[in-house]
Formats: structure tokens, sequence, C-alpha cells
């Protein structure tokens, strides 16, 4: 599984995420613990998705396809 579909399947599962001096920080509730576990083997990848901002931000869009 990618990165940008982890995130968003997590996110759709109420998880938040943050990073913070290039770490990342996931909150979400007790019961997500099974994607949580998932979500920190790919933790430095997700951070670098995040690029070092908060939950809200989206996936970047897509490029122009040339007309």
């Amino acid at each position: 599984m990618d990165v940008v579909t982890l995130v968003e399947e997590a996110r759709r599962d109420g998880i938040k995420f943050e990073v913070i001096d290039g770490e990342l920080l996931v909150t979400a509730d007790a019961t997500k613990d099974h994607l949580v576990k998932r979500l920190t083997r790919h933790k430095a990848e997700i951070a670098e998705f995040l690029g070092g901002k908060t939950e809200n931000i989206e996936p970047p869009p897509e490029p122009p396809t040339p007309g």
C-alpha cells in the first residue's frame, strides 16, 4: 500500500497526523491500535509526505495533463 492511500485510510478512520521537528505524531483512539502499528512501519515516509505540516494537508494535486 502506498503512503497516500495509507494516510487517506487512516484519516477516514479518525486518525490525526502532525509532524513536529521532523517527528511524526499520530493521534488515534485506542481501538485503532492495529492501524497505528501499520502506520509506525511507514512513519518516515508519512512524515516526508506530510512535509512537516499538520494533518489538514491534502495530498499534492495531480499535475495537469497536456491538452
